[in-house]
């Protein structure tokens, strides 16, 4: 039987986490904030969604509250693209850290597309998750990846009272692309064009000699990225797949020890398609407060 909970329900449900029907000013400017940081990894060709979610999405949030993200990579990236991103957000001084919390991004939350079934981890009348999956936002949506996220959920939890939110919930959308773009495609000329860190004046132009160099690349040998997705399994997959399994191997073994150094908590999820890392876990609790 499909969970549900009916509107009284989410009116408690509302006054308890103190959810707003529209976003606050400050709520507001996270938004803006996000979409100006995500511009920074769009380019990934390997991520497919980017969404925000907890309090924020919520309409609850304060000056105090940082920005949870949920990023969805396509299979055999998700380690990849976690350090790349968090590399990223390093670097420009954004990530949330141990001493800077507020304004920041909390980078604790990675699944793959084969991953979008949170079936697999709920607990019963999971009041909070099923308003997770309400209330996310998502801000970069390539592939129709949020709508099939919604598909793969309603497996398991009866959205139909709430479509008017979700609907809404596409308004935030402000990245995405059609099925087949040029970056998702990923030839060297669009990669180039598109990648944030190349200053304008030499990023590639019509006659420029990056293009020239990049589409004399494209035609040898079918070494240009455009090639990539001619067969299901290119040099290039093998290349991303490679990568992810060294990083994962790197990284792996730092992110167990903290994993054990928590005392290994249900709620920590590490696999090769899910990366949950929040260090509380409150569903039974607002379980037991609020589903009477």
């Amino acid at each position: 039987m499909k969970q549900n909970f009916d509107k009284k329900i989410h009116e408690r449900f509302k006054s308890y986490f103190g959810i707003k029907e529209s976003p606050s000013e400050i709520e507001k400017w996270f938004y803006k904030k996000t979409e100006k940081y995500i511009k920074y990894i769009k380019w990934i060709p390997w991520i497919r969604m980017i969404w925000i979610w907890n309090s924020i999405s919520m309409n609850s949030a304060n000056a105090e509250s940082d920005i949870d993200l949920f990023i969805v990579t396509s299979p055999n990236s998700m380690w990849l693209n976690r350090i790349i991103i968090t590399f990223i957000f390093q670097i420009l001084w954004v990530r949330k850290n141990d001493k800077y919390h507020a304004g920041r991004f909390c980078l604790s939350f990675f699944a793959t597309t084969t991953w979008l079934d949170f079936s697999d981890w709920k607990i019963e009348n999971d009041i909070y998750l099923y308003f997770w999956i309400v209330y996310f936002k998502p801000i970069l949506n390539y592939d129709n990846t949020y709508e099939l996220f919604i598909e793969k959920n309603s497996s398991w939890a009866d959205l139909s009272e709430y479509k008017d939110v979700i609907e809404d919930n596409k308004k935030y959308i402000k990245i995405t692309s059609p099925q087949s773009s040029p970056i998702r495609r990923g030839s060297i000329r669009n990669l180039l064009k598109n990648f944030p860190f190349i200053p304008s004046p030499i990023r590639i132009t019509e006659t420029g000699v990056l293009a020239r160099l990049s589409s004399k690349l494209e035609r040898s040998r079918g070494l240009g990225w455009g090639c990539f997705e001619r067969k299901e399994w290119s040099w290039s997959e093998w290349v991303k797949w490679g990568l992810n399994i060294l990083l994962k191997k790197i990284f792996l073994p730092k992110t167990l020890k903290h994993f054990e150094k928590i005392w290994k908590p249900y709620w920590v999820i590490i696999n090769d398609n899910l990366l949950k890392f929040h260090n509380w876990d409150i569903r039974k609790k607002i379980k037991e407060e609020l589903v009477k």
